[in-house]
């Protein structure tokens, strides 16, 4: 059985390399575990559990991520493509909220990120024998 560490946001981004995920703003370390993948809906009711990623599909202004940002409570990162709208009124909210603000590469879909951010967590969750 592997020593692999659990899944966190520096784990995740490392495994996936910067061609695929990139920090666009950090309330600090990134050491906060991701417990899984959330696609956000501006239809539905966002509802997270702490630890997720939530995939911020359409979003791209920094009012949005400011937004979503005070919405995610716990979430461990939010992620919208690049290039991300990142001015002080979101790296602000990143350290008020101690949520991460995570860049997709527009090369990547967003079935590709969430296949491999579940995989990952899956493989994690293997290893731990959760």
């Amino acid at each position: 059985m592997s020593n692999r560490p659990r899944s966190s946001l520096r784990r995740i981004l490392e495994d996936l390399g910067s061609t695929v995920l990139d920090v666009a703003a950090s309330p600090g370390e990134l050491d906060a575990e991701v417990t899984g993948v959330h696609i956000y809906d501006p239809l539905d009711e966002l509802l997270l559990s702490e630890g997720n990623i939530l995939l911020a599909v359409g979003v791209d202004r920094a009012e949005q991520i400011c937004a979503l940002l005070d919405a995610a409570g716990p979430a461990a990162g939010v992620v919208v493509k690049q290039p991300v709208d990142v001015d002080e009124l979101v790296r602000a909210k990143v350290l008020e909220t101690g949520v991460a603000v995570l860049g997709l590469t527009r090369a990547a879909s967003w079935a590709q990120v969430a296949a491999l951010l579940r995989s990952l967590l899956a493989e994690g969750d293997r290893v731990q024998g959760r």
